[in-house]
C-alpha cells in the first residue's frame, strides 16, 4: 500500500492526495468512504490506465468519475501490466496449489512472479521459483529464473486481450506447453466468465521451458 505521490513526485495533483492508493506500482484503488455514494472523483496519473472491471483504457492526468457501486471498489490498473489471478477460496495451502492464472491489462506485458512453500524460512537457502511471465498480443511465453522449489505449477494459464492460454507441464521435458486456446466471455464484471471456443494448438505451439538450474542461496 503506497501513496501515489511515491511514484508520481513531480506530479502537483498527487501531493495531498489522500483518498486513493496504490498497491504496489500498477494497480490503483480509490476507496469509497461516505456513505449512500454511487460515483466518485478519481484523479489517474499520466499514463495510460485500465478499468480493472471493464478493462477500458483510459487516458491518465486527468480526473474522472466513475461508478462506485457497492460491489464494484473502483480499481485501475496501468496499461500492460500483468497480474496473477486465482479463484476465491477460503484459505490458502500453497503446497497443494498446482495451477495459476494470469491476466493482462492492455495489450502486452511482463511480469516476475515469485513462489515457495509459504510455510518455514527455506526459502533463504535458495528453495524458492521466479517465474518470468511475457505476453505480446498472442504471444505469450514463460521462464523459471530460479528453480528452487520441488513443486512448480502443472497448468498456467494466460488470459490476454480475451484469449486464453491453457499451458501443462511436462515434467519429462521440463517445458510448459500451450495444448489449448479458447476465447473467454466476460461476465457483468468483466471477470472472465465461460469460454465459448476452444481451439487446441497442435501446430506451432509455443514451448515455454523451465531452465532447471541449481537453487541459489
Amino acid at each position: 500500500m503506497r501513496p501515489l505521490v511515491l511514484h508520481y513526485q513531480q506530479d502537483p495533483e498527487v501531493r495531498n492526495l489522500n483518498d486513493e492508493f496504490l498497491v504496489g506500482e500498477s494497480l490503483l484503488v480509490a476507496p469509497v468512504l461516505t456513505p449512500g455514494t454511487t460515483h466518485r472523483l478519481v484523479y489517474l496519473p499520466a499514463g495510460e490506465w485500465c478499468d480493472f472491471w471493464t478493462g477500458a483504457r483510459l487516458h491518465g492526468g486527468r480526473y474522472l468519475i466513475t461508478p462506485a457501486p457497492l460491489d464494484h471498489l473502483p480499481l485501475f490498473v496501468k496499461a500492460n501490466t500483468i497480474l496473477p489471478w486465482r479463484p476465491v477460496t477460503q484459505s490458502v495451502n500453497v503446497e497443494t496449489e498446482q495451477a495459476l492464472s494470469f491476466r493482462v491489462f492492455g495489450d502486452r506485458g511482463q511480469y516476475l512472479h515469485y513462489q515457495d512453500n509459504g510455510v518455514d524460512h527455506a526459502y533463504q537457502s535458495g528453495a524458492f521459483n521466479t517465474y518470468l511471465v511475457k505476453a505480446d498480443g498472442a504471444r505469450v511465453s514463460v521462464r523459471l529464473l530460479h528453480a528452487g522449489y520441488d513443486k512448480p505449477y502443472q497448468t498456467l494459464t494466460i488470459d490476454c486481450g480475451g484469449t486464453v492460454h491453457h499451458l501443462v507441464y511436462r515434467a519429462a521435458t521440463q517445458q510448459y506447453e500451450v495444448v489449448a486456446t479458447a476465447l473467454a466471455e466476460a461476465d457483468e464484471t468483466g471477470e472472465p466468465g465461460e469460454q465459448i471456443a476452444s481451439n487446441v494448438a497442435e501446430k506451432g505451439a509455443t514451448r515455454l521451458e523451465l531452465n532447471q538450474g541449481p537453487a541459489r542461496a
